[in-house]
This record gives structure tokens, sequence and C-alpha cells, in this order.
């Protein structure tokens, strides 16, 4: 019962927004129930050019998956659901060809596609959400405050591209990309709520929903993660043998505004952990070896992007996108030494879309990046 009480906030606004969900559920249709379960391979073999759930990722223009010049796997909303995932970490770890590492640094960072082991950093592999990168410039793939934090309820489905695409998205798509779609139209104006309290002390809420005026429709998703953590015991480099409990606590929210052909999004993700360390041995030294060692990272994602039609054939899309990067890892009680860095990144891009028949389409576009701004490592006073 005292686990709850440092929630009580929480537990308020859950109480709140399920009293709002079940108002809104009992006027809508609830056939969809009876099809909770049903296989999702029906829906993917059925991904057509004029339908909202079609692939984009292989030439960022929908398009049937069997026509994708491309291997892709597809993740619904409905597996999503049936998987009982906590988080996207939950979701990768469950598709062929990929699977998901961690390493003394870093818990739950590095995806791996096709066996290739991207070390320390998700260098290789890069997140996009509706099409658009995620991407910091420091590291090039220290992305644990989206694996762990992005809010499942506002995705619609996962695009898993394997193989490469840099062409496409340049940096980081090197062995292929993931890109989270989120929710549209009625789907996005849904409540949901979600609260969960379980091993290891783990509280976790999430919700979501929108509301739409005219043409333009607001949507928004928040998840909230305090995990005590689980006991790691190992011996380290200098032959220290020691257990530390695997805390994580952080914070991820999406927003997402649709007016007509305008798109305005963002999603901020912060993530704090208990790992070993900086370097696979305990503490701050040989000789301070039960020192506890947290690692804090965030990730701010914002978007602007308007598509023009200029005819039924051809189209013009613009984007502006901001990545901003944040991390500092410190020794609780060493008390002495704190290393923080960082990037920002600004990304314009502008593409025209050529449709001159099924079989002959094409994209011809220009994208420019000002140069990032690094703010690189510094020792300071904690």
């Amino acid at each position: 019962m005292m686990a709850y009480k440092s929630h009580w906030w929480l537990i308020i606004t859950f109480i709140i927004s399920q009293a709002v969900m079940l108002t809104a559920t009992a006027q809508t249709d609830s056939s969809h129930k009876s099809a909770f379960f049903t296989s999702s391979a029906n829906e993917v073999m059925k991904l057509s050019k004029n339908n909202n759930n079609s692939v984009t990722t292989t030439s960022k223009k929908a398009e049937r998956i069997t026509e994708a010049a491309g291997i892709i796997s597809v993740v619904t909303q409905k597996e999503i659901e049936a998987f009982g995932a906590l988080s996207l970490v939950d979701v990768l770890d469950r598709l062929s060809s990929i699977y998901v590492l961690s390493t003394y640094a870093y818990p739950n960072n590095m995806v791996s596609i096709r066996g290739d082991n991207t070390a320390q950093y998700n260098n290789r592999v890069l997140i996009l959400l509706d099409g658009r990168p995620m991407r910091e410039s420091l590291f090039l793939g220290e992305n644990r405050a989206i694996y762990s934090m992005i809010p499942l309820n506002t995705i619609d489905r996962i695009e898993l591209l394997k193989g490469p695409g840099s062409t496409l998205y340049g940096t980081s798509a090197f062995t292929g990309a993931i890109n989270i779609i989120t929710k549209k139209g009625k789907e996005a104006r849904k409540f949901d709520q979600s609260i969960s309290y379980g091993a290891f002390q783990r509280f976790q809420t999430n919700f979501s929903g929108g509301i739409s005026a005219k043409d333009a429709t607001l949507s928004w998703g928040l998840n909230y993660v305090d995990d005590k953590g689980w006991d790691f015991t190992a011996i380290d480099e200098n032959g220290t043998t020691r257990t530390i409990q695997m805390l994580q606590k952080g914070l991820g929210g999406q927003m997402k505004l649709d007016y007509g052909n305008f798109t305005l999004q963002g999603y901020y993700g912060v993530n704090e952990q208990a790992t070993i360390g900086n370097s696979p041995q305990f503490g701050s030294s040989i000789n301070r070896p039960y020192d506890d060692y947290r690692s804090y990272s965030s990730r701010l994602f914002l978007d602007a992007g308007y598509d023009l039609r200029l005819s039924s054939k051809i189209s013009n899309q613009t984007n502006v996108t901001y990545n901003r990067y944040d991390f500092r890892f410190f020794y609780i009680e060493a008390n002495d030494v704190s290393r923080q860095a960082g990037s920002n990144d600004v990304l314009i891009e502008n593409t025209t879309f050529l449709n001159l028949g099924k079989k002959n389409r094409g994209n011809i576009g220009r994208s420019g990046q000002l140069p990032p701004r690094l703010r690189h490592p510094t020792r300071a006073q904690c």
C-alpha cells in the first residue's frame, strides 16, 4: 500500500480519465471488440495504397506491402495490445531477425537487425516517427529515452525495414529503419487509459486521447514509469562481485496536430537508469566499488510538415525537423564527477513525388541539414 502513496496524483488522474473514457465509449460502436484477437495476417496482406494502414517506409509514399521495394515487418496496434508490451523494446524483441541488447552503460539501447551488433550505440538503425528521423548527431544512436518511454497507445502500427535505408533517410539507416506510425482521425481521438503495478515495485501508467474541430485534430499520449528494479549480480573487470538494483524512472509524452495538409508533432522523453557504470567496473574507482551509478538521457523531437497537392499525379512535401539530445551520468556517493553532453540538429527537407502510373513512380528531393551544435562531454561538480 505504501508504494501507491507516492503516486496518488496519478491514481486520481486515472479515475477521472476512466469516467471520461466510459462516457465516450458508451457512444461508440463496440463491434471491434469481437475482432480483437483475430489474426492480423489478413490485415497485413490487405494493405493497399487506398488504405490508411498501407506501408510507406520503403518509398515515403503509400503502397501495397507486396509491392514495396524492401523487406518490411508490420506490427499492428492489435498485436501490440495482444503482446501485453510495456515498452517499444518489448514489441521489437518479438519480431524475427531482430533482437535488443544491453551493455554495462546503456540498457536496452541496441537494436540489432539480421545479426549486426552495433556495440554501445544504436548507430546503424534509424528510428522514424511518421517517417521523420529521430536522430541525434553526438553518438548517432543513444535512443533509450525513445525505446523505453514512447507511449504505445498512440501507435497505429510499426513498420520495420530490414535492409539499408540510408538512400531515403540518411545517416544511421545502414541496416534498417523503425518507422513508428501514429494514429489518425477517429482512432486518434479515442480516450485510452491504463495503470499497472507489479513485480519489482514497477508502477506504470499510460493515457492518450484527442479532440477535433472542423479540419483540425489534436491528439496526445503520455507514459510514466517508476521501476525499483531487479537484482543484478555480476563480477566486474576488477574482480569485484556486487549486486545492484536495475531501477528505472522516466516519462514520455507525445502530441500531434493535423490541420488540413499541415502537420505539427512533437515528442519528449526522459529516462534515468541504474547500471554498472561508464566502464565495466562497479563504483567510481577501484577503491570505491560501492558508489551507485546513474545514467540520464532525454530526447526532444519536433517536426512541422506541409503536403502540397499540385495535381492528381504530382505532390510536394516540405518538412522542418528539430532533434535535441542531452545525457548525463554520475556516481551518487562519490558526488564528485558528472559528465554531460548533447546535440541540437535541424533538418530541412523538400521532396516532390511523381506518380505517372502503377509502375512509374519516382521521388525528386533535396534536403539540407544545418551544422549540428554539439555540446561535448564535460566534467563538472554534481
